[in-house]
């Protein structure tokens, strides 16, 4: 029972994630087209270049032994590769930072329209506020998200395309260069379910650490509070919010730490093997070489992996809580905004004043005038086309 508990928590984490993918790359191309298709063009080649390269290596040690003219070919080849990886692993680095730009500013403008649409009941509860918090503080994840689908995509490209290349060198080692992946999968997954527990709650905290810092740092209120002498009581509520909220991310790393290092070890055993079944079956040297260039491509692929999938699998219920926060605004709804107040009611109330005329401080019961009596609630009703009621000059 337990076991189908887990295998369903995983698989529920697994689909969140698919659906968290489709919606980022959608809006990517809906808001970034141009920049989004320059990013799957260059991971595509960077996708291809370590397969290319094992190929490469592999006719370069066959032609070693003879001319200059049997290597030339090959030597370039794998220069060329190499050269390649480099100048477009950088381009590719700056267009995921441009789209990740990007798509925050856009993420940004719908979710503070979605706030402008709602209603003020709705804003004054403590969940709505901690769920506005927790999406503005993943704004920046939630634009590097489609990156990170399209890196998750080419690595699993890139893997198939060596277990391919590898499978006519040793087959058990293709095999185990793509099982590689699963131990991160796993772990990540189980990452995303802890965080979607935790990402409401770490909002709250937060949204009250930054509400006290807003209070302290705001020229108003903070001279306010300067003036009160409150300023020390305020500060402690902001330092103890924030330590309540790092708690919680602390306790989260700590987990993912801890987990990371089991997944980096079961891929480091089935690389392990990987390269013992290269060198047990590698046909010649050039195959053993061929091999050994193709694993340890595979383990920066599945390094890269792990990476992607696991910014794939925390920023999902990020993606999620904020899909359901934008599309819980009424839609089309605008707020109606009374023109004029036609009823004022000031129950007993004792105002002070500087009097015009002697500077001396007059007393208004009541809120009203000086001959209305003290202890009555006064009523007046003011018409939108009276001037001026002449009972009070």
């Amino acid at each position: 029972m337990v076991e189908e508990t887990q295998s369903s928590s995983y698989l529920g984490a697994v689909r969140g994630a698919l659906s968290a993918s489709v919606y980022s790359i959608r809006r990517a191309w809906s808001w970034a087209p141009g920049q989004l298709l320059t990013l799957i063009i260059t991971n595509v080649v960077l996708a291809v270049t370590p397969a290319a390269q094992v190929v490469s290596v592999a006719a370069l040690v066959n032609a070693s032994g003879g001319t200059a003219r049997d290597f030339l070919l090959p030597l370039l080849a794998l220069t060329a590769l190499v050269g390649v990886g480099q100048v477009i692993g950088d381009a590719s680095n700056m267009n995921m930072q441009r789209l990740r730009g990007r798509l925050r500013t856009r993420y940004q403008d719908e979710l503070m329209r979605t706030v402008a649409a709602l209603p003020p009941q709705r804003l004054a509860t403590a969940e709505t506020n901690a769920l506005i918090q927790a999406c503005r503080t993943s704004l920046m994840d939630m634009g590097q998200l489609a990156a990170s689908v399209i890196s998750s995509a080419t690595s699993v490209v890139t893997a198939a395309l060596l277990c391919v290349t590898v499978w006519n060198i040793s087959p058990l080692a293709g095999v185990l260069v793509i099982a590689a992946l699963i131990p991160t999968i796993v772990v990540f997954a189980w990452e995303a379910k802890m965080q979607d527990v935790e990402f409401v709650p770490y909002g709250e905290w937060s949204r009250r650490s930054d509400y006290s810092v807003e209070q302290l740092v705001t020229q108003r209120t903070g001279t306010e509070l300067a003036t009160l002498g409150s300023g020390r009581i305020v500060a402690a509520t902001a330092d103890a919010s924030r330590t309540r909220a790092e708690s919680i991310l602390d306790r989260i790393l700590v987990l993912i730490i801890r987990a990371s290092s089991i997944a980096g070890l079961g891929t480091a055993v089935l690389l392990g093997a990987a390269l013992t079944g290269i060198v047990l079956h590698g046909s010649g040297g050039a195959g053993i070489a061929a091999g050994i260039v193709g694993v340890l491509a595979g383990l920066a692929a599945t390094r890269s992996a792990g990476f992607s999938f696991g910014d794939l699998m925390s920023y999902a219920p990020k993606i999620r809580a904020y899909r359901r926060f934008v599309m819980s605004a009424p839609a089309g709804a605008e707020q109606v905004l009374a023109e004029d107040a036609r009823l004022i009611e000031i129950d007993d109330r004792e105002l002070s004043g500087i009097g015009e005329a002697d500077g001396r401080p007059d007393r208004h019961p009541g809120g009203q005038g000086r001959g209305d009596r003290p202890g009555r609630r006064q009523r007046r009703r003011q018409d939108n086309h009276d001037q001026r009621d002449p009972g009070a000059s």
